[in-house]
């Protein structure tokens, strides 16, 4: 969200142990998303690492957009962390296009510890566990063939083959160049469907902005 982007860096709220996590992510080389369950921090790292991250929407509980996120309880995707098995969490992960997660909740991290996890542990820094998700794919590309990439304000799509399913969220301000169809298409359990992106005739390249 765009008010997350915009605090400034020295916004109160940043600790020593939320430092410390910082510092970590910026030397990651994250291509899809982060996960994570400390709600706090969920708003600090879009503008402080500028990664993309599915995080904690308490402030905007009246979205639906808040699915794909967690609140102050822990649960993603509509389950709680005991609720899920490791196979059906990955399959909303890589709908998601999950690559990392960062965990500090007993509930995530004994998920987390389970033998069917999804979660491979790389370090813990700041009172928080980083996790990889294992065999992680994280081209945004559900169905169909592209090179995707995202920025704040739009979704650059190449190499298209074909109609795409994408792995960001539909709504009916978004347009698309080149003849291009776009269409709403649920996926999962979500109630905010995904973008069906749909190129006319020979187009392969196109972006995805606002009105």
């Amino acid at each position: 969200y765009l008010i997350d982007l915009s605090w400034p860096p020295d916004r109160p709220g940043i600790t020593e142990p939320r430092q410390a996590v910082i510092e970590a992510v910026r030397e990651m080389e994250i291509k899809g998303r982060l996960l994570c369950d400390d709600i706090g921090l969920g708003h600090i790292l879009p503008y402080t690492c500028e990664v993309p991250v599915l995080s904690g929407l308490s402030s905007q509980a009246f979205l639906h957009h808040r699915f794909a996120g967690m609140d102050e309880e822990g649960i993603l995707f509509g389950r709680r962390p005991g609720a899920w098995d490791g196979a059906k969490l990955t399959e909303y992960l890589r709908a998601y296009a999950v690559e990392y997660a960062i965990f500090s909740s007993r509930p995530w991290l004994s998920l987390a510890a389970r033998s069917d996890s999804p979660f491979e542990r790389m370090q813990r820094v700041g009172g928080h566990t980083i996790f990889k998700v294992r065999d992680a794919d994280v081209d945004y590309v559900l169905e169909g063939e592209a090179v995707v990439s995202a920025d704040h304000n739009m979704i650059a799509v190449s190499e298209a083959s074909g109609s795409l399913l994408l792995s960001f969220h539909y709504a009916e301000w978004l347009s698309a160049g080149e003849g291009v169809t776009l269409v709403p298409e649920t996926v999962l359990d979500d109630p905010v469907p995904f973008i069906r992106a749909t190129p006319g005739s020979g187009a392969r390249d196109f972006v995805i902005t606002k009105h």
